[in-house]
């Protein structure tokens, strides 16, 4: 699908909300670990984008996963808490 779509429903109920986080974790230390040479030529501080932004970590899907796999595993998780 691309673009935005519209859905128009009728007679529905919403029975649950849940969410599913990304399974890797990235810690900001493992970005700075990467962007060390670059800090350093630079002259920034270790744990910059920590310190700036307020972000200790990130979650990032499994290569190959796509948006679907989330969606089902969202999906499914929210119908065994309805």
């Amino acid at each position: 699908m691309t673009g935005n779509a519209t859905f128009r429903h009728e007679n529905t109920a919403l029975l649950a909300v849940t969410s599913v986080e990304a399974p890797v974790v990235v810690s900001s230390a493992e970005f700075d670990e990467r962007l060390a040479p670059s800090l350093k030529r630079l002259r920034l501080s270790k744990r910059l984008l920590e310190r700036v932004a307020g972000v200790t970590e990130r979650r990032w899907w499994s290569p190959g996963s796509d948006f679907d796999d989330a969606a089902i595993e969202a999906g499914a998780k929210a119908m065994a808490e309805a």
